[in-house]
């Protein structure tokens, strides 16, 4: 009889322990998911065009079905599309979740990336009522609705009667929930959402990926639940953002849920693809996209655990940054592999020249290699071919080729020509003459950049063919000169997203053979105006 006791008391025990299992494994794995992800770069006339928010969505898209448990035939991607056909697709969705067995959770993810204003998202010339968006979402009827905005101001969607606002500390332990709905903004109701070319992608939905990528995993059971998420990428935008010059930037966070259980949004268990970083290594890595150099992931790896980084097959490029330089691999990753990384594995390079944080997203894209420049300014002969001084003023255009022949120089080529009226004094009047030169220039110089600002100093070796054309005084003719010349000259500039204006300022000497003046100093100073190609 006792044994008989026993026996039930084990079987009761391992009948609750199974439902308390039951209850606490992935969300994944039992939850019907849908999503609408819509992004759209433009926002009317009115509005200067993103360059990230359709590339944003394609990545969310990408991560929700590789990590999410969202099958990608219920992940409906927007890129560029109106307010009807968003408002269609979520309507598609709740189509689905009306069909599906009840006893199966269901969640519907909405994700808009693109203008709005505070009240309505701005697609293309048309606009979404904010208050529309969400009425639709809670007809949709699903158990679980989670609208992710990333737009300037769209912090304000998430002040909503019934709902609770979070801090940056968000403490879900305290009380986990399950089911309702929640509103994540990339920005507070009266803030500027910020996207950059360094990165590729928004602040916000760059560590929105990274962190359902495993990087906001703070309990190191290889999955992410909201509370993890939100803890992560409100403190990485927050410290990303604070010395931009829009200014600090707060994800906003309002939720209205009931039930108990924590919501995992992705789990990394089951992946087989990708890459390992063992248990010794630590610090912070960059993964990128080996096709379009865009960012893929950004994360922090903590010595003493194993760190999995699930990836498509493809190749990559992953860099580590160290005190003092980067370590650096490509990757080519097969369907089922798994290939631990170590720092023995990579490659060192060298830090390029300083920059500063933030500019990039205040200029709008760092500098390109390849700079084609119009110039303009005045060139002086002190000592003549001919005696005297000549000067002109004088306008070309240029090349410039940043990077080359190594890191940090620079090589341009120019042509420049000018004209100006001069006259020689004789005994009984002054002999009138048009000045004409043309000059061709090869710069070699070394820059010394500091965010847009940057000196080049560097050597500059010409050819120049000067003319006097005489046409009064009862004398007509032409002479000239050819010549070729060297000498050190600095430029100072500044740069404007893909603009480049710069101070150039030049001497040397020139050596014009068989004149009457053989070695001519001349000086220089312009401006110039460049425009990255």
């Amino acid at each position: 009889m006792q044994a008989a006791n026993r026996a039930r008391i084990v079987f009761l025990f391992f009948i609750i322990y199974a439902c308390f299992a039951l209850a606490s494994s992935p969300a994944r794995a039992r939850s019907a998911r849908w999503a609408v992800v819509a992004g759209n770069n433009l926002g009317g006339a009115e509005r200067i065009p993103l360059r990230f928010a359709e590339e944003d969505a394609r990545r969310l898209a990408r991560v929700l079905t590789s990590l999410g448990g969202f099958e990608p035939d219920r992940v409906q991607m927007l890129l560029g599309k109106s307010p009807r056909e968003f408002i269609e697709a979520i309507r598609r969705a709740q189509q689905g979740i009306a069909a599906i067995d009840r006893d199966r959770k269901s969640i519907l993810l909405i994700y808009y990336s693109g203008h709005a204003d505070g009240e309505n998202l701005d697609l293309g010339d048309e606009r979404l009522g904010l208050a529309e968006l969400k009425s639709e979402a809670a007809a949709a009827g699903s158990d679980v609705s989670f609208i992710v905005l990333d737009a300037c101001y769209s912090g304000a969607a998430a002040r909503d009667k019934g709902g609770r606002s979070a801090p940056s500390f968000l403490r879900f332990a305290e009380s986990p929930r399950a089911s309702g709905r929640v509103i994540l903004t990339s920005a507070a109701a009266s803030e500027l959402a910020q996207e950059s070319d360094e990165i590729g992608s928004s602040f916000f939905t760059h560590y929105l990926v990274s962190g359902l990528m495993g990087d906001a995993d703070r309990s190191g059971d290889r999955r992410v639940t909201l509370a993890e998420l939100y803890r992560y990428v409100y403190d990485r935008t927050v410290n990303r953002t604070v010395d931009t010059l829009p200014g600090v930037q707060h994800p906003a966070f309002s939720y209205d849920l009931e039930g108990e259980g924590s919501i995992v949004l992705t789990d990394l268990n089951n992946e087989s693809t990708g890459i390992v970083l063992p248990v010794e290594s630590a610090g912070n890595y960059l993964l990128f996209d080996s096709g379009n150099s865009t960012v893929v992931a950004e994360l922090t790896k903590h010595p003493g655990t194993r760190r999995m980084i699930p990836l498509s097959p493809g190749k990559y490029v992953l860099k580590k940054r160290l005190s003092s330089h980067l370590l650096a691999a490509e990757i080519r990753i097969a369907s089922g592999e798994l290939m631990t990384m170590t720092d023995q594995s990579m490659q060192r390079i060298e830090f390029d020249s300083p920059t500063s944080k933030g500019w990039d997203l205040a200029l709008g894209t760092r500098a390109r290699r390849l700079e084609a420049q119009a110039l303009m300014g005045w060139t002086a002969f002190l000592r003549a071919p001919a005696g005297g001084i000549w000067s002109a003023p004088a306008a070309g255009a240029g090349v410039m080729l940043r990077g080359w022949p190594a890191r940090n120089w620079n090589t341009r080529l120019s042509v420049v020509s000018g004209a100006w009226r001069h006259s020689l004094p004789l005994p009984e009047r002054r002999l009138g003459f048009l000045l004409v030169f043309l000059e061709t220039a090869c710069d070699l110089g070394r820059a010394l950049e500091y965010g847009p600002f940057a000196l080049e100093l560097g050597g500059r070796a010409l050819v120049d063919f000067v003319q006097r054309r005489f046409d009064s005084g009862g004398y007509t003719g032409n002479d000239q000169s050819a010549g070729a010349g060297l000498g050190p000259y600095a430029l100072f500039s500044v740069r404007l997203g893909r603009l480049r204006l710069a101070v150039d300022l030049s001497a040397g000497a020139l050596f014009f053979p068989g004149a009457d003046k053989t070695v001519v100093p001349y000086t220089s100073g312009g401006l110039t105006l460049g425009l990255g190609i």
